[in-house]
């Protein structure tokens, strides 16, 4: 048997680990079960930093917002794309399609849809 393990056979029922921090451990381990996750995989992703894609996805949206002001709210992902390549960031349409999703930014059509099919009823015949 190891030191840690008399340690926390040992204090594991003393008052040193409130019992809402018990249940908590507790709870945690039955939902890493749940999901085939390990206890100590489980706290290496939370205390893990963030990368810097998911940096960029914070920042991104904000200039996003910005282009879609000046553009009068009308351009959709692959302009907006487009703008913000000539910004200078490296980014895609699909990435700039799901962060323009997340964050509710809207896409307002400034042009009304025009139907192009001819009714062959109205047509003279000659």
């Amino acid at each position: 048997m190891s030191t840690l393990g008399k340690w926390i056979r040992t204090y594991r029922d003393a008052d040193v680990v409130s019992k809402e921090d018990q249940e908590l451990a507790k709870e945690n381990e039955r939902l890493c079960g749940i999901v085939d996750v390990t206890p100590r995989g489980y706290r290496a992703w939370r205390n893990r930093p963030t990368s810097p894609h998911q940096r960029e996805d914070m920042v991104l949206p904000t200039h996003i917002r910005e282009q879609h002001r000046l553009c009068l709210n009308s351009y959709g992902r692959p302009r907006m794309t487009e703008e913000l390549k000539e910004l200078g960031l490296e980014v895609g349409h699909r990435r700039v399609g799901r962060l323009m999703r997340q964050s509710g930014i809207p896409v307002i059509r400034t042009q009304k849809y025009k139907v192009t099919i001819i009714d062959s009823t109205s047509r003279q015949t000659s």
